[in-house]
């Protein structure tokens, strides 16, 4: 095993790990569902790459000559593990982008879904049973091909039909974040496809694909991490109950004062508003903010309002 493969490796391992620990704290820091179907999908996709990789780049490696003589069949077992994998990514992939755009996936969207990809993996079996007895690669071709457009076809329908539904119901920022993340999704593939068709070995890939891959999640992440840090401070999440402020206040030694600044700070106003409401400087305003933070041991206001959203109400 070559330097190349030991770094690539690594770099796989660390990339997959970083970008689902990434996600996985967006899912814990905001309680949003869709961001559980956004690290589910996450999860999926990395352990579709690493069968992927296994199969088909550290098995040249390690096989050597008689790798040719097994090429047939670690693709054929390739495609029976990655297979299932591979509508259930879609299902939360689909999940989470329609839970971006304030949307819930439909029953009848989830029955037809899982008809479509039974039909599908039907034909996939069936067209591997007349490949491996030699008689006609027909129908699995089909079988793939169709599964391929299917893919392209269900994401524009889908995608498309719960964006027009959801427009009219969401702000600029939102259409706007929604409108970027994909974009910047769509562009991650088409380098990777681009790789993957012009300069990827047919056989067992090459590192350059291999590191796209691995890495392609990351800026659409990078990006709805900064979204939704930016769009919560100014957006943020309304509770249904009040908290109880009396035992908040005495279980963190807050103040009169510092108690009318945080119920302002949760109706999402800045510094400024709240000088001009309290007829107080701006200077007294921070730091009754920090000192709030301090005897909360919080950093930022989106960890103030997932605390009182938290804590027991009246």
């Amino acid at each position: 095993m070559d330097y190349n493969s030991i770094f690539l490796y690594f770099f796989s391992l660390f990339s997959a790990t970083v970008t689902i620990f990434l996600s996985y704290r967006l899912a814990k820091r905001y309680p949003l569902q869709y961001l559980g179907s956004y690290l589910y999908f996450l999860v999926g996709f990395y352990l579709l790459a690493f069968i992927k990789l296994l199969l088909t780049y550290l098995a040249p490696d390690l096989l050597g000559d008689r790798f040719g003589e097994l090429f047939h069949s670690i693709h054929l077992l390739l495609l029976f593990l990655v297979f299932p994998l591979i509508p259930v990514c879609i299902y939360f992939f689909l999940s989470f982008i329609s839970g971006f755009l304030g949307r819930a996936p439909s029953r009848l969207f989830k029955v037809t879904f899982a008809l479509f990809w039974t039909l599908v993996g039907f034909g996939i079996v069936v067209g591997m049973k007349f490949h491996l007895e030699n008689t006609g690669t027909t129908l699995l071709w089909i079988s793939s091909l169709t599964y391929l457009m299917a893919v392209i076809v269900l994401f524009i329908l889908v995608l498309g039909s719960t964006f027009l539904a959801a427009r009219k119901e969401l702000d600029k920022e939102q259409i706007r974040a929604v409108v970027i993340y994909l974009g910047l999704y769509t562009l991650c593939l088409i380098v990777y496809l681009a790789v993957f068709v012009n300069f990827s070995n047919p056989v067992s890939g090459t590192i350059s694909e291999y590191l796209i891959l691995f890495s392609m999640n990351l800026p659409p992440l990078v990006f709805l991490t900064r979204f939704l840090n930016k769009y919560y401070l100014d957006h943020p999440f309304p509770t249904t109950t009040g908290p109880d402020w009396q035992a908040l206040a005495a279980k963190f030694n807050i103040s009169k004062r510092e108690c009318e600044i945080m119920r302002l700070l949760l109706k999402g106003r800045s510094s400024r508003d709240i000088e001009g409401e309290l007829f107080i400087s701006i200077k007294t305003v921070k730091n009754h903010i920090s000192h709030i933070y301090k005897k909360l041991k919080i950093k930022n206001r989106i960890q103030l309002v997932n605390l009182v959203n938290n804590f027991p109400s009246d």
